[in-house]
């Protein structure tokens, strides 16, 4: 699955479904106005996957999740928001992972690592339990920006946190096809 400027990409297994950008924003998992669906849609691409014999939208990043499902997503950064970017920006873009946004996390980092690719693109790869209820959702979050840092390149799969270690090796195949390379 590729964007349609052919700048990010990742393989799925063939037997896992994908959601486009257009089943995504006409769920009942997105509450936006008819106007700002249309603009969402033309500011970024966006496709979500699940990996459950019995693909739904509500499987992705649910700790109730019990096959790996996740979603890629390309966006631009509003000068506001390029003003303050930073890795913990990434790191807390799902989640609240590190407690940034004024109330304390109970996420519980497993690993970070940097990430640079070539062309001067950045940014970091994490992997955290986020609790819900008694259940745990693991998720493995891939964020990067081009150099300009203009625009984000988000990853993320996971599942409910014994899915997760029971299908550890699927999912980093899938994690580490994620790739992002300057356009053409």
């Amino acid at each position: 699955m590729k964007d349609s400027t052919s700048t990010a990409f990742f393989k799925l297994p063939t037997s896992w479904s994908l959601f486009d950008e257009g089943q995504i924003l006409n769920s009942d998992l997105v509450t936006l106005s008819p106007q700002s669906q249309q603009s969402v849609a033309q500011a970024l691409w966006m496709v979500a996957f699940d990996a459950n014999g019995t693909p739904s939208l509500t499987h992705v990043l649910s700790a109730g999740s019990q096959q790996p499902a996740g979603f890629a997503q390309v966006r631009p950064l509003g000068s506001q928001e390029r003003d303050t970017f930073s890795l913990s920006t990434i790191r807390n873009a799902l989640f609240n992972v590190d407690g940034t946004s004024g109330t304390s996390s109970s996420v519980e980092v497993i690993s970070t690592s940097d990430v640079v690719l070539s062309g001067g693109f950045h940014g970091l790869r994490v992997e955290y339990n986020v609790p819900e209820g008694t259940d745990y959702l693991t998720v493995n979050q891939i964020g990067v920006v081009d150099p300009q840092t203009r625009t984000l390149y988000l990853f993320a799969i996971g599942c409910e946190a014994h899915c997760y270690l029971d299908n550890q090796d699927a999912i980093d195949q899938v994690a580490n096809s994620w790739t992002v390379k300057e356009p053409t």
